[in-house]
Formats: C-alpha cells, structure tokens, sequence
C-alpha cells in the first residue's frame, strides 16, 4: 500500500492535468490488478460560463519553468523540473525570449506593503 501512495504522490505532486491521467490510470491498473473492475469517466472542463461545465479559463499543463539570475552572478533559482511546486497551474506564462527585472526578496508582510516593487520580481 505505501508503494502506491508513493506512486500517487510522485505523479500529483506535478499538479498538471496531464499527470493527473497518469494518477488516474495508476489507480485504475492497481484496482483491476487486484481484480476489480473499474471505469473511468471523462468530464469535459472548460467551456462558456454558465454551461453548467467546470470553466478553468487559465488551466496549463506545464513543460518547463526556470528563474535565471543573471547579474551580478549567473545561478538559476527556479527550476520546474526539479521541483513541480515552485510553479502550479494558473501561473502566467512570459515572453518567449524572457524577462528581465531587478529581483526583491520579501521574507516579512511589511516588506509585502512597500510601493518599492513596482516593476519588479518578488520573491516570497
């Protein structure tokens, strides 16, 4: 049992849909392994509001995030597939070609208050 948790936390831990169908068909092999029958269900999300339909306008499947610093050292702090969490779904993607902004470190909520960050990456 704990191999599948494992199993199961090692695919959502992406939080993708894309991985989500694999979460979906590793419970399904594991139900039918142990010889019951299971089905899946599709439902269709997005649409027009009121449709009746689960509507996530923003919903991604995420390739690849990085957050480079680029100077005054070269060092990258974010890399998404060495840890799908530090970018989820509804995250904004940015030009193809990047961006560059000055970076902030924000480790308080009073920092969170300052006008300072205007134009600028916040890290929190």
């Amino acid at each position: 049992m704990l191999r599948d948790v494992r199993s199961i936390c090692e695919s959502d831990r992406w939080n993708s849909f894309d991985r989500f169908h694999d979460t979906t068909r590793l419970l399904t092999d594991a139900y039918e392994a142990s010889g019951v029958e299971s089905e899946v269900y599709p439902i269709r999300t997005g649409g027009e509001p009121g449709t009746g339909r689960w509507v996530i306008r923003e919903a991604s499947d995420i390739r690849s995030a990085t957050v480079d610093i680029v100077s005054p050292v070269k060092k990258r702090i974010i890399d998404y597939s060495q840890n799908p969490w530090q970018v989820i779904q509804w995250s904004a993607s940015t030009p193809r070609r990047g961006l560059r902004a000055n970076l902030v470190v924000v480790d308080s909520k009073e920092g969170l208050s300052s006008r300072k960050h205007k134009d600028k990456v916040v890290l929190t």
